[in-house]
C-alpha cells in the first residue's frame, strides 16, 4: 500500500561514527555477555504464560527471519554481528512463518518474554548508563527495559523505549540505545537489567549490551519544519508559499557540546543539483534542546517541477551514537499543464495536496465502530492561494476536491455520501495560522465565525469504489455557477463533512517518501498545520495529531481567461517581444518595461481562453522568459502579461 522512495544518496547521508573513548562498568568489546559470543551465555531469559514458548533466542545471523513478514530484511548492524545476537521473534511465533497464517504459530498473539543479564556491580560509581544496539519493527508491541538492585528479585518500573516508531515500521539496522540509569543503579553492588518484549508482530534484535560510565554528547535531530506549506503545489501557486528551514536537536548524551554543525540542503530528486544549502553552528548543555533557524528563506519560485528532497544533517566529532543525526522530508512542484479534457477541449487544472500520492488508513473521530462516529465532523485541510496579479481578464477556480475514504478491507467496494464545504479565511489570519483561534465556530452550526466565511460547496453520492480510491467532488459557489472563484494570496478551508452515524473514514497519509515520518511539524507548542477537525459536539476545531499526519483531500483548480473583459490599460507593445514565431518547442519572450515593475503574472492560454502555463515575475525591468511548449498541439496560441493595472497580449503560432 504504502510507496517508497529510495535514492542512492541516503547511504551518503549516514554520518561517519568515530569511536570514541568508554570507560566500562560492564561488559564492552571482547566481553562474551556483552557481545553474546556465541549463545546466551549468562544472560537467562523467561516467557510470560500463557505463551510459555515466547522466548528470546541466540541467532548466529544476527536476524529475525524465521516469520512470515521479515521479507529479506538485514541483519542488524552491530559491531559484534558476525559473533550472534539475541532476537525476539514475535512474528515467528504468531504466524510458523507462513504470511497469512496468523494465530497458527507456537505462541500465537500477543507475547511477553523477558532477557535477563547476569548481576553485576555498580559500588563507587555516580554515573551509569545502560548502552546497546538494536534493531525493532513495530505492529502493535511495545519495547521495554528495567532494572533491579537486589539481585533480580525486584525491578522497577519498566521503560519503555522505540515509542516514535509508527504502527508498521521500524528502527534501522544499525540504531544505539543510549539510556541514563544513575539514579536506579549507581553505587549498588547487584544490578541487572532485562529487556521486555510485550506484544505482537515484529521482531527486537538486540547485540553489544554494556553499561558505561558519563558517555559522550549525543545530539538528535528531534523535529523539522516542512519546508513549504503543502506537500505538492503547482507551479504557479507554489512562488509565495513558505520555504523555511527549522529544526529541533536535543542533546541526550552525558556531557555539554560546542562546535555542533547544524546543516540542511535541498536536492533535487536525482540530487544533480543543489538549490540551497545553509550551515549554522550551535552549542547544547546536557538534556538541553536548541531550536535552529536557518537564515534564509527561499522563495519556491525558483524551483522546476519535480520532487525535492531536504537533507537535514547534525555533526560533531564526539558523539556516543550514530542516531537521528540525518533527516529527510520531500515535496513536490506540479507542472503547469493540461490536466483533462472536457467537451473535447484541453482544460488546464492544477492541484494543491497535503499528502503524496500513499494512503495509510483512515480515523471516525468521537466514536468509532459499527455506529461510526457520535458527533457531527469535519475533516479540514488549509490551502494558500498563489501570490497571482488580480485582474477581471481572468480567473481562478476551484472545480473539485479529490477525497478518498476507507472501510472495510482492501478489496470491498464501498458507497458513500461526500459532502464537502469550502470556507474562506480572515486576513486577520497570518500564513501560518499560528493566531488560529481554535473555540471559534465553523458558521454553519449557528455559532458565529469571526475567522470563517462559508464560500462553496460540493454533494456527491459516491458508489462502488474500491477503498481508498480517489474520487472528484465538484465545488461551486453559494449562486449555484459551478465553480468557485479565488482570490490571490487568500486562505481557505476546504472541509468534509461526515455525519453522525457514517462509518466511512476520511483517509489520511502519515509518511513521507522514506515511509517513516510525517509530513507537518508539530513539537513543543510551534506547529506547522494543514489539517484539522472540527466537531459539531463542542464546536471547536482540534489538531489533526501527529499519529495520523494530513487528510487525503486535494484542491483542483482551474485557470480561465475572461473573453472581453479588458477595463486595464495597455502596455506599451514593445514590452513584450516574442523571439521565434512560429514556434516549436521552447517560446521565449523579452520583457522591457518602462520602469521596474515590482509584480507581473504571464499566461499563456489558447483561443478559446484556457489557460496551458502560467507563471510570475517579481522585480522585473528587463527579461528574457523560456516556456516549454513542444507538448502543445498544433495551433494558435496567445501570451498575455498582467500587471496591477494594465496587459499586454501577443498571439503566436505552434507548428509542429
Amino acid at each position: 500500500m504504502k510507496t517508497k522512495l529510495f535514492f542512492t544518496f541516503l547511504l551518503l547521508a549516514s554520518l561517519v561514527y568515530h569511536g570514541i573513548s568508554q570507560t566500562y562498568i560492564w561488559g564492552g568489546p571482547g566481553d562474551k555477555n556483552s557481545e553474546f559470543n556465541g549463545g546466551i551465555n549468562d544472560w537467562t531469559v523467561v516467557a510470560v504464560k500463557p505463551n510459555a514458548n515466547a522466548l528470546w533466542v541466540w541467532e548466529a545471523d544476527g536476524k529475525a527471519d524465521k516469520g512470515g513478514y521479515w521479507n529479506n530484511r538485514n541483519a542488524i548492524k552491530s559491531p559484534s554481528v558476525s559473533n550472534g545476537a539475541m532476537v525476539f521473534d514475535s512474528d515467528f511465533y504468531d504466524n510458523a512463518g507462513i504470511q497469512g497464517n496468523q494465530g497458527k504459530g507456537i505462541a500465537p498473539g500477543s507475547q511477553t518474554g523477558e532477557l535477563i543479564s547476569p548481576v553485576f556491580s555498580c559500588v563507587g560509581r555516580t554515573s551509569v548508563w545502560l548502552k546497546f544496539n538494536q534493531y525493532y519493527r513495530n505492529w502493535k508491541s511495545t519495547p521495554k527495559f528495567s532494572v533491579s538492585i537486589d539481585g533480580g528479585t525486584t525491578w522497577i518500573t519498566p521503560i519503555t523505549l522505540n515509542g516514535d516508531i509508527k504502527l508498521n515500521f521500524g528502527t534501522t539496522e544499525n540504531s544505539q540505545i543510549l539510556y541514563d540509569i544513575s539514579n536506579y543503579a549507581a553505587g549498588h553492588a547487584n544490578v541487572r537489567i532485562k529487556f521486555i518484549w510485550e506484544g505482537e508482530y515484529y521482531f527486537w534484535i538486540i547485540d553489544d549490551v554494556a553499561i558505561i560510565d558519563t558517555p559522550a554528547g549525543d545530539p538528535k535531530i528531534m523535529g523539522t519544519w516542512y519546508p513549504p506549506m503543502h506537500y505538492g503545489i503547482a507551479q504557479n501557486m507554489a512562488n509565495r508559499d513558505s520555504m523555511y528551514f527549522i529544526m529541533d536537536v536535543n542533546n541526550t548524551g552525558g556531557k555539554a557540546l560546542t562546535g555542533i554543525e547544524g546543516k540542511i540542503t535541498l536536492y533535487n530528486e536525482n540530487l544533480q543539483k543543489v538549490f540551497y544549502t545553509e550551515t549554522k553552528t550551535f552549542d547544547l548543555e546536557i538534556n538541553d534542546t536548541f531550536r535552529v533557524f536557518f537564515d534564509s528563506y527561499m522563495a519556491p519560485a525558483n524551483l522546476d517541477t519535480g520532487l525535492y528532497v531536504a537533507l537535514y544533517e547534525i555533526k560533531t566529532d564526539q558523539a556516543a551514537t550514530t542516531n537521528g543525526k540525518s533527516f529527510i522530508q520531500y515535496f513536490r512542484i506540479y507542472p503547469n499543464l493540461f490536466d483533462r479534457t472536457e467537451g473535447g477541449k484541453n482544460i488546464y487544472k492544477t492541484r494543491f495536496r497535503n499528502t503524496d500520492s500513499s494512503l495509510d488508513g483512515g480515523v471516525s473521530f468521537q466514536g468509532s465502530g459499527t455506529a461510526g462516529p457520535i458527533y457531527d465532523a469535519y475533516n479540514i485541510n488549509y490551502y494558500k492561494m498563489g501570490d497571482w496579479v488580480e485582474s477581471l481578464n481572468y480567473k481562478i477556480s476551484a472545480v473539485s476536491t479529490t477525497l478518498s475514504v476507507t472501510m472495510g478491507t482492501t478489496g470491498d467496494l464501498i458507497s458513500y455520501p461526500a459532502t464537502i464545504r469550502v470556507f474562506e479565511l480572515a486576513d486577520t489570519l497570518d500564513n501560518l495560522l499560528w493566531n488560529f483561534d481554535f473555540l471559534d465556530g465553523i458558521g454553519l452550526d449557528g455559532k458565529e465565525s469571526k475567522q470563517l466565511t462559508y464560500a462553496g460547496y460540493g454533494s456527491k453520492q459516491i458508489e462502488n469504489v474500491a477503498k481508498y480510491a480517489n474520487v472528484d467532488v465538484e465545488i461551486t459557489d453559494l449562486d449555484e455557477n459551478g465553480y468557485l472563484d479565488l482570490k490571490p494570496n487568500k486562505k481557505y478551508f476546504i472541509a468534509a463533512l461526515w455525519e453522525k452515524g457514517t462509518r466511512y473514514y476520511h483517509a489520511y497519509d502519515n509518511t513521507n517518501g522514506s515511509g517513516n515520518k510525517r509530513f507537518f511539524y508539530y513539537f513543543n507548542n510551534l506547529y506547522q498545520t494543514v489539517s484539522y477537525i472540527y466537531v459539531s459536539n463542542d464546536q471547536r476545531f482540534y489538531v489533526l495529531g501527529a499519529d495520523y499526519g494530513a487528510w487525503v483531500m486535494d484542491l483542483n483548480l482551474e485557470v480561465k481567461v475572461v473573453p472581453g473583459a479588458i477595463e486595464d490599460q495597455l502596455l506599451p507593445a514593445n514590452t513584450v517581444t516574442l523571439l521565434e514565431n512560429p514556434v516549436r518547442n521552447v517560446l521565449s519572450v523579452d520583457l522591457d518595461f518602462e520602469n521596474s515593475i515590482d509584480h507581473a503574472t504571464m499566461i499563456i492560454h489558447d483561443l478559446n481562453g484556457s489557460v496551458i502555463d502560467m507563471r510570475n515575475a517579481y522585480n522585473v525591468k528587463e527579461s528574457t522568459e523560456t516556456f516549454q511548449i513542444g507538448n502543445f498541439p498544433a495551433g494558435e496560441y496567445i501570451f498575455t502579461i498582467f500587471t496591477k493595472d494594465k496587459l499586454l497580449s501577443k498571439k503566436f503560432v505552434v507548428i509542429k
